[in-house]
C-alpha cells in the first residue's frame, strides 16, 4: 500500500510539473501569437497608406496626362493660327470690305466708332493713326502695306 501511495504521489508530482511546463509554454505561445497580431495590423496599415499613395500618385498623374493633352491642343491651335497669319496676305482693294477694316482697326485699339462698312472720316483719321505709328506714309488710304500689317488684328480682342 505504501508502494501504491509512492507510486501515485510520484505520478501526481509528475502531472503537477508537467502542466507548469505546459502553462509556461502556453503563455509563451500566447504572447508569440499577439505580437504576430500586432505585427499583421502594422503590415496591413503600412499597405493600406501604400495603396494610399499609390492612388494619389495615379490620380495626379491622369491630371497631369490630361493637363498635357490640353496645352497640346491649345498649342496646335496657336500654332495653326501663327501660320496663316505668316501666310502672305493678297491684297486686292476690290474685295477689301470697310467692315473688315474698321474692325482691324478697333481691335488694333485706334478706332472706337460703330463698325458699320462705311469709311467715313472717323475710319480714315484712324488708318492714319496706325500708320503713323508703323512708320507708314499717313495718307488714310488702306493700301497694301497697310492692310499687310492691320489683317494681323482682324482676328485679336480688342485692346
Amino acid at each position: 500500500m505504501a508502494k501504491i501511495f509512492v507510486l501515485v504521489l510520484l505520478c501526481a508530482g509528475i502531472m503537477i510539473s508537467g502542466c507548469a511546463t505546459t502553462g509556461s509554454s502556453r503563455q509563451v505561445l500566447e504572447q508569440r501569437v499577439n505580437t504576430l497580431e500586432s505585427d499583421l495590423r502594422s503590415e496591413k496599415e503600412a499597405n493600406m497608406q501604400a495603396r494610399s499613395s499609390v492612388q494619389y500618385l495615379q490620380d495626379a498623374l491622369t491630371a497631369q496626362k490630361e493637363e498635357q493633352a490640353a496645352l497640346k491642343a491649345e498649342f496646335e491651335k496657336t500654332q495653326k493660327r501663327l501660320e496663316s497669319l505668316e501666310t502672305p496676305v493678297k491684297f486686292d482693294p476690290k474685295t477689301l470690305d470697310g467692315k473688315e477694316i474698321q474692325k482691324a482697326l478697333k481691335n488694333a485699339g485706334y478706332y472706337e466708332g460703330e463698325i458699320d462698312g462705311v469709311i467715313g472720316s472717323k475710319t480714315k483719321e484712324a488708318i492714319k493713326k496706325f500708320q503713323e505709328a508703323n512708320k507708314l506714309t499717313a495718307d488714310g488710304v488702306v493700301g497694301s502695306k497697310t492692310w499687310g500689317l492691320l489683317v494681323k488684328h482682324l482676328e485679336s480682342e480688342s485692346k
